[in-house]
């Protein structure tokens, strides 16, 4: 792994939930023993506090203002059963309904500072 937290910036919905995945999967397949912290602490981008806005300032339901179909409480649950092609599928939803959403709240946040987030969701 690189040693300048700036090589990459990891960007997502949610991240902490990832965070613990790939903490599980990078002690067991690298035989190392990174502690969340490792990813907690170096620089990410997580747009869950501006879904949650975009909400109406609401946790429940946030996810919904990506138009989604799921919130991936499944995703651990297809884990355990073996179906890949469904955890693959949610994440390329995951994938463009956070690039479509990303893409909005940037250009309303850098560029139309008059208008209001829930306008573009």
């Amino acid at each position: 792994m690189t040693q300048n937290p700036w090589d990459c910036i990891l960007t997502g919905n949610n991240l902490l939930f990832d965070f613990r995945f790939l903490v599980n999967k990078i002690n067991k397949y690298q035989n190392t023993e990174i502690t969340l912290e490792y990813f907690v602490s170096r620089p990410h981008i997580d747009i869950k506090p501006i879904m949650i806005f975009a909400n109406g300032g609401r946790f429940k339901g946030c996810h919904l203002v990506l138009n989604k179909s799921s919130n991936g409480a499944l995703v651990p649950q297809w884990y355990k059963a073996k179906q890949y092609n469904a955890i693959l599928n949610y994440i390329k939803e995951e994938a463009v309904a956070f690039c479509e959403f990303y893409h909005k709240a940037h250009k309303m946040i850098c560029y139309d500072y008059n208008s209001r987030l829930d306008e573009y969701v």
